[in-house]
């Protein structure tokens, strides 16, 4: 969900949306990253919707697994993640931003397990 417009500034700074996106129509920088996002993962469903983050409600939140959030206040970013949270599914929250050559991710998975695979060489080598 997304509420900012698409400025120059973010042509030149934000890889995924292409330079012609003015002359698409398009509105929103989501909007704008949307189709580049698809690219990456064609199996991955990728969804945006136009609003203030701020007002989702938990009914939205249930369409998704993950949730990425980014240009948020901390209230607002806060407010999705514990809207997650109270999910009866899991639903995974990123938060992201980058300022300059600075950036930061925040990322509650809840209660998540992974299994690490082993190379058959690396078995075999831990037991010599």
């Amino acid at each position: 969900m997304d509420d900012h417009i698409v400025t120059e500034d973010d042509l030149s700074a934000n890889f995924l949306i292409p330079h012609d996106v003015c002359m698409h129509g398009v509105s929103s920088r989501a909007e704008a990253c949307c189709e580049s996002l698809k690219d990456f993962n064609p199996m991955v469903r990728v969804a945006v919707a136009i609003g203030d983050p701020s007002l989702i409600d938990e009914g939205f939140v249930d369409r998704f697994d993950i949730i990425v959030v980014s240009c948020a206040s901390l209230k607002t970013k806060l407010f999705i993640n514990d809207n997650c949270r109270k999910r009866s599914k899991h639903i995974a929250f990123y938060s992201v931003e980058c300022k300059d050559s600075c950036g930061e991710i925040f990322v509650d998975l809840q209660n998540h397990s992974y299994l690490q695979r082993r190379s058959l060489e690396a078995n075999l080598n831990s037991r010599s």
